[in-house]
């Protein structure tokens, strides 16, 4: 085999290993991309049921003052603001525990029914 032909031979062997080896390696890194995938959207639904769970919580810690200041609170300008806040929190709270429900109910994504 002359010079002329031993150049390109390898050269094309050179770029079929190239484009192998780029092959193979994503096909090994795709469960790791996957992997990150679902660790980051648990993360994501903890951070979600972490943020609902203190609104909850402060919401009702704020009915219990509001109801308390509505009826007993000294300021009438404060006794109006805790009577309108009551109604705000408690749809708040009503939303927000619909939301709560349903986030145990729905499986995680790519989980099995």
């Amino acid at each position: 085999m002359g010079r002329n032909k031993i150049v390109p031979a390898v050269l094309t062997g050179a770029a079929v290993l190239f484009v192998a080896f780029g092959y193979v390696q994503r096909l090994g890194h795709s469960n790791d991309g996957a992997r990150i995938r679902d660790i980051a959207e648990a993360r994501a639904r903890d951070l979600d049921r972490r943020f609902v769970d203190a609104l909850i919580e402060r919401y009702r810690d704020t009915l219990v003052l509001a109801e308390e200041e509505s009826r007993n609170g000294h300021s009438p300008e404060l006794r109006r603001l805790a009577g309108s806040l009551l109604e705000t929190r408690r749809r708040d709270l009503e939303h927000l525990m619909a939301i709560r429900t349903a986030e145990q109910v729905v499986p995680a994504a790519g989980s099995a029914r």
